[in-house]
Formats: C-alpha cells, structure tokens, sequence
C-alpha cells in the first residue's frame, strides 16, 4: 500500500515531519533538544584581563588593553544573556557579539569560548525559528512558515560550522534537511551525530525513519531496534520497525511490536493504523476497518488514519467493504489534514477517484504523487498510473495468507 509518513521527534510534523511529523520530523517541534548549558565565563574573563605590570606600558599595549577588555566586557553581558534568552532577537544579539569579537581577538582561548558561544546561540535562534514557523502552520500560514524552516536551517549549518561537535545541532539540521527533502544530508548528519553520541534514542529513531521512507527496510529495522536497546518500550521505534517488517513481509515480528505498543499506550493511533495495515496485508478486512476506524476516533487530525479508511473502501476486493462517495471523503480530509504534497495522500485520492470512474483526475493526482515520492518508491505509483490510463481502478490482491495465532485486539 504506502509507506508509513516521517516522523522525526521534533514536530508532529505539521505534516511535514520528522519524529512526529507523522516526519518526524511523536511530539512537536516542542519535543526539540533540551538548551546547552554554557561554560562559566568566568574563567575566561580572568585570562582575558590584561596583565598589570609595572613597566611604563608602550603606546602599543596602551591601545590594546581597553580593546582586551571590551572583549571581557561583551563576552560577559552575552554570557548574562544567554542565562535568559528565549527570544529570536535575544539569540541575535548573542551571535552580533560572538561574531564581532570574533573579528577583533586573535587570542586562542577567547576565540574558542566565542565558537563554542556562538555555536549554542545559532543552535537556540535555529530553534526559536522551528517553534514559530510551527506555530504559523497551525495557522494555516504555510509559506511563512517554510521560510522560516529555511532560516532555521541555515542557523543549524552555521551552529555547526562554529563547532563541528555540536551534536544537537547535527541532530536540528538532519531533520530540517529532511524535512526539505533532502535525505542523503540528513543521514549524514545523524551518521555524524551517532558517531559522535551513540546513546541518542531520536538519533537512531530519526535515521531509521528516514530509511523507511527511502524503501532501506533493513536499515530501519536496526536502527529502532538501536533505538529500542537504549528505551525499551520506545513507541515510536515499535511502531517504525513494524511498519519496516511489515514492508518486507514479516507479519507476525510486525504485529509484536504492536502488541507491545498498545499494551504500554492502549489509545495510541498509530499504533491502530499500523496494525490494520498489517491486518489489510493478511486480508483481514473487517479487522483493519475496525482498527482504522478506532484510530479515526482516538486522533481525529490524524490524516494517516483517513487515508486508511479511504484506500480500504475503495481498493479493497471485496465488494462489501467498498463505499466510494464514502472513501472520497475520507480521502478529501486527509488532503485537509495533511496538505497537497505528501505522495501517499495524493495516491489515495487517485484511487478513490479512479474508483469512482474518474480517470483524468486520478491520472493529475497520481502524477503529482510520483513527482512527490522518493525514487525508490515511484514504481508501484506508476503501475497504479497505467492502470488508470487503460480506464480500471485498483484493487488490492486478494491475499490468502495465513493469520497468526492471538491478533492483538
């Protein structure tokens, strides 16, 4: 059917994210890396003050000292500062300072106390930018909040270009870059991040999310299971590697990992879907109707829960389970839910249209669809896409695998 929507742990992903938006992208960008502690300036302001000696000092060391000390000076009120900075324009006034006393010092430790300063504060405006271009989304600001997407990316790439250790801007920028698309950049920067701290759970969740949406299975079974050795009943890495295993055709380690997830979260919608999804692969219609109907209800804005329910009732082979004014619907509200550009939202809508003898507006979908979807997942879109183009729907396989014994209900 469709691969499981990123979920990076930093956003329900207004949709376009990483743990959760299902991205992510689970949580909200509110769910982003607890604040950096900075070392005490202290220490540096001492070795910043300019040695008194009792020579008469040269015109030279007359000029340079009240500089050495504005630079103690400005260093100290943008420590002071970073104690209490919540705001963009606070975040700003730190990193005018670090950049500017930057270019004024040429002294070893000053200059690596301002990298490591400067560093924190583009990590914390970077965030800052995530957080209100949520907030705009959620008011259907949508361009808006794209650009600032892309302002906190480049804060995340500057963070790390002034300390290439900063791991929790590694991490900012692996799920802004995939949150842009670009998924190659984004495992490198948690392959870095791993490397650098392999004890961070939304690390391997992340990258295993993201290997999901490229068709890596494999790779995204072990890193939730990475995942899941540091955080034993981590729900979002259940729920991935059973989507992951339930992809490569490994029904009953899929449908473990779910019963664990409901047995800890018995209301969790995600964890409904997955399982009817696994349901709908085993031919286990009236299950998965169920289980998609009981997702619907547990999370009403959870488009993937709709999409569900659309595909179902107009793809299913069994005539009784098909509704097609009914399956369009549900497909129009996971197109409001989710927006125009997630590829297996507008696979749906294609196939609800096609159901309904629709063909050129499925054909303009789908299309979109394949434009949308990763390379690796464009060709069952495009064997839907002939299929349409010969005027005939799709239906689901009839499927006459065997059940496993104790479908967790």
């Amino acid at each position: 059917m469709f691969c499981v929507s990123i979920v990076f742990r930093l956003a329900q992903l207004r949709n376009r994210s990483l743990r959760t938006r299902h991205f992510i992208y689970a949580a909200g960008w509110a769910c982003l890396l607890a604040a950096l502690t900075v070392k005490p300036i202290q220490a540096q302001q001492n070795a910043l003050r300019p040695t008194t000696v009792k020579t008469a000092p040269t015109e030279a060391s007359t000029e340079a000292a009240p500089v050495v000390r504005s630079i103690a000076r400005q260093l100290g009120d943008a420590y002071t500062l970073s104690k209490s900075a919540k705001t963009v324009d606070e975040y700003s006034s730190i990193i005018e300072t670090c950049e500017r006393v930057l270019a004024e010092t040429n002294k070893v430790d000053t200059i690596k106390y301002t990298h490591e300063l400067a560093a924190w504060s583009y990590n914390r405006r970077g965030e800052a930018y995530v957080q209100l271009a949520a907030e705009l989304f959620e008011k259907g600001e949508e361009r808006q909040a794209n650009e600032l997407d892309t302002l906190a990316l480049d804060d995340f790439t500057q963070a790390i270009g002034h300390d290439k250790t900063k791991w929790k801007a590694l991490h900012n920028r692996g799920v802004s870059l995939g949150l842009h698309g670009k998924m190659d950049e984004a495992i490198a920067d948690f392959d870095e991040l791993l490397r650098l701290k392999p004890d961070h759970v939304n690390g391997w969740y992340n990258r295993g999310e993201i290997h999901a949406q490229l068709g890596q299975f494999d790779k995204a079974i072990a890193d939730f299971s990475a995942a899941l050795k540091l955080k034993a009943n981590d729900h979002g890495s259940l729920i991935g590697r059973a989507t992951a295993q339930r992809q490569l055709g490994n029904y009953s380690e899929a449908l473990k990992d779910i019963s664990v997830a409901l047995k800890h979260q018995p209301s969790n919608a995600l964890a409904y879907c997955e399982r009817a999804e696994i349901e709908m692969s085993l031919g286990q219609w009236q299950l998965a109707a169920e289980d998609f109907r009981t997702a619907a209800k547990a999370d009403p804005e959870l488009g993937r829960a709709f999409r569900g329910v659309a595909w179902l009732m107009s793809t299913c082979p069994e005539l009784k389970f098909r509704n097609a004014k009914l399956a369009l619907e549900a497909a129009e509200k996971a197109i409001a839910l989710d927006g125009a550009t997630d590829y297996r939202t507008l696979d749906v809508l294609a196939a609800t249209q096609a159901n309904l003898g629709q063909f050129e507006d499925a054909q303009a979908n789908l299309l979109k669809a394949i434009q949308f979807a990763p390379q690796e997942l464009r060709a069952p879109l495009q064997s839907r896409m002939r299929l349409y183009a010969n005027g005939e729907p799709y239906r689901e396989p009839i499927r006459q695998a065997a059940v496993p014994g104790n479908l967790p209900r």
